[in-house]
């Protein structure tokens, strides 16, 4: 039934977009991340003054509002790089306190890239734009949604966009979460630097580089780590089928992983006390 509703709507592209902007601040208001790996974030240690969440890849801006239900006062700065997004950022940015939004592509080196975004009747499928020209056959929404292309429904629009490496950006993220269509690992070679100095959390998205990511962040003193949903632990990472990972850093390399807070039940900023005793831990530690 849900699947038919998806394709009726995806037959209209304007009413789809308008539904899936008002699905996404109806999940915020009910207290729903997008992702079960954000739920960690509800029992995450507080992050010190001045440190942030980086989400790297903001797309409609469903991570910032995923985490904003979580932490009600970390300031959020999204980085996203199609341009054809900055209106729904700036209605994100209106909605939440704490949050604004730059838009480049983040990367290895200061340059210019060309962004390929797959076009549905007119509608820009923002989640799937990337540095790869896509065929038809490459979108995932198009074989999710479209039974069948009729001639003209699809194409393809290319936009010319600035790339900056965020180390540049001399920020301080107590957390970073990066999706940005398989480009993870050179928007963390761009970041090392900010990797080593703040030690922060990341969440990776796993693609096809994901063990030259695990091979960087090994090399910063991170270990990879998975979110069990029923204890709000992360646990070691062994290879199983996730769609997220996140990676930890120890405080120096041989140590274990330096995040400790609560197990269950109490909300981050009421915890700060306990969490500083260090009295349970929110990452499992090895036998």
């Amino acid at each position: 039934m849900l699947s038919e509703l998806k394709r009726g709507l995806a037959a209209r592209p304007g009413l789809y977009r308008s539904a899936g902007r008002a699905h996404d601040l109806a999940r915020f208001l009910s207290g729903r991340a997008h992702e079960p790996e954000f739920e960690w974030y509800r029992h995450a240690p507080a992050p010190a003054p001045g440190k942030i969440f980086l989400d790297v890849g903001a797309n409609t801006g469903m991570s910032a509002l995923s985490f904003r239900r979580h932490d009600r006062r970390t300031p959020i700065l999204s980085i996203e790089a199609n341009p054809a997004l900055a209106g729904t950022l700036r209605t994100v940015r209106r909605f939440i306190p704490g949050f604004d939004f730059r838009l480049a592509a983040a990367g290895a080196e200061r340059g210019r890239m060309t962004l390929y975004t797959p076009m549905y009747r007119g509608m820009a499928i923002t989640g799937e734009a990337s540095a790869d020209r896509p065929s038809p056959d490459d979108v995932f929404w198009i074989a999710e949604h479209v039974p069948e292309l009729d001639e003209g429904d699809f194409c393809v629009r290319s936009t010319d966009v600035e790339v900056i490496p965020l180390d540049d950006l001399a920020l301080r993220p107590a957390h970073v979460k990066i999706d940005v269509e398989g480009a993870e690992l050179e928007v963390l070679r761009g970041l090392e630097r900010t990797l080593r100095e703040h030690k922060p959390s990341v969440l990776v998205e796993r693609s096809d580089a994901f063990e030259e990511i695990r091979e960087l962040l090994s090399g910063l003193c991170y270990s990879p780590r998975r979110y069990d949903a029923d204890t709000h632990v992360l646990e070691p990472y062994a290879g199983e089928e996730v769609q997220n990972v996140f990676f930890i850093a120890a405080k120096s390399c041989g140590d274990q992983p330096n995040f400790h807070g609560t197990i269950t039940g109490t909300r981050q900023h009421e915890a700060e006390d306990e969490q500083e005793r260090g009295d349970h831990s929110i990452i499992s530690q090895p036998d």
